[in-house]
């Protein structure tokens, strides 16, 4: 039985089940691909990874305007790769390494809400989860009197 479901582990997922975990919920965080969602697997950071290389080299052949001389600048673009990957799997573990700390649950898979019902279904399995949220839960307050368990 879990509080909370939360779908999608990209950057408003892992933040919210991190944050709702150092509030004491009982937490599973479903995605379909890897934690950090497009932002931090095909998007922002691998993008930004390797412009920061790309702006380096582009530095570096502008270093005799400058009185400096590297011979042999050149581009080694599996190098760059390679470095792009190494600081998103870096990133990746970090964030799977928080989510244990605040006891979060990843589970891989597809979630769907199937409505009025308590069940969570994900691909091979079935997850419930309780309605109602812990008193003293920073931005949620627990409503015995209402029955959407919001």
């Amino acid at each position: 039985m879990y509080d909370l479901i939360i779908l999608g582990a990209g950057p408003a997922g892992y933040y919210a089940a991190e944050k709702a975990g150092e509030a004491g919920m009982s937490i599973v965080l479903v995605e379909k691909s890897l934690i950090g969602g497009i932002c931090l697997n095909e998007g922002c950071i691998p993008s930004k990874t390797l412009l920061h290389s790309a702006k380096l080299y582009k530095q570096a052949k502008k270093f005799t305007s400058f009185r400096i001389t590297a011979t042999d600048v050149s581009l080694d673009i599996s190098a760059i790769i390679s470095r792009k990957d190494k600081v998103v799997s870096t990133l990746r573990r970090g964030l799977a390494f928080t989510l244990k700390k605040c006891n979060v649950i990843m589970e891989t898979g597809a979630g769907f809400i199937l409505p009025q019902k308590t069940t969570f279904s994900m691909c091979r399995s079935k997850i419930q989860f309780s309605k109602r949220a812990p008193d003293g839960l920073h931005g949620f307050r627990a409503n015995p009197s209402s029955n959407s368990g919001r």
